[in-house]
């Protein structure tokens, strides 16, 4: 049996649905047609195999002929989880390969045996460290002291791009301008640093060049700026 407040909801139900019904019916809409569209039929077992062509053991350069080795061994990926850097490997689990935090920018070198990262010690201080992709050799390659006198025009400077000079173990880097206004000002240098050796060079002085891109053989450099774009 239906109480009151059901009977009420359900008269309520069919009023609603008489009124559609009849609005529907007086406005010449045509009714909507349900018969399904015709698809495709699925692909089969005679389907054309998949290509069995080995994959590539190079990369080519862009507009040349010289392929660039890809690196021997498993696939291998790092990334950041909780300020940490994580490795990993095909068929492998993932590890934690640092447990200090702060780690951001990471950098995988090209034959997968380094890793290179920005420590921040805090809001405008940072340090550039390098670590073996087993864990091993932690060190700190360049110190926030040295970021901040990268250029003497500045009052204060900090790492902007970090790139890995492709086929070494050599980190290339810039500055950029830590100041009040908005935006990103460039320091417009250019350093690099040995992370076997830790033996660093200055490539270009504060205010030489735009922002750098190497080519992938790693024998010229590209260089961005707001009114040109030069090669070295």
């Amino acid at each position: 049996m239906f109480d009151k407040r059901s009977l009420f909801n359900l008269l309520t139900l069919v009023f609603v649905l008489s009124a559609l019904l009849a609005a529907s019916a007086g406005s010449g809409t045509p009714p909507i047609d349900y018969t399904p569209v015709p698809t495709k039929p699925l692909p089969t077992d005679e389907a054309a195999p998949i290509s069995e062509e080995p994959i590539p053991s190079s990369l080519p350069v862009f507009g040349g002929k010289t392929p660039i080795p890809l690196p021997e061994g498993p696939l291998t990926i790092v990334y950041t989880k909780l300020g940490n850097l994580w490795v990993w490997t095909l068929d492998d689990e993932p590890r934690q390969v640092t447990f200090g935090g702060n780690v951001f920018d990471v950098r995988l070198s090209d034959d997968s045996q380094m890793v290179a990262f920005l420590l921040q010690l805090d809001t405008q201080r940072f340090e550039l460290w390098v670590v073996d992709v087993d864990g091993t050799g932690e060190r700190r390659l360049v110190s926030a002291d040295e970021f901040e006198q990268s250029n003497p025009n500045a009052e204060q400077s900090a790492p902007n791009r970090l790139e890995w000079v492709p086929g070494t173990h050599t980190l290339a880097y810039n500055t950029r301008i830590i100041s009040d206004t908005p935006g990103t000002r460039m320091g417009g240098d250019l350093h690099l640093v040995d992370a076997d050796s830790g033996e660093k060079q200055v490539i270009f002085e504060a205010g030489s060049v735009g922002d750098f891109y190497y080519a992938p053989d790693g024998s010229l450099i590209a260089f961005a700026s707001p009114d040109a774009i030069s090669v070295a």
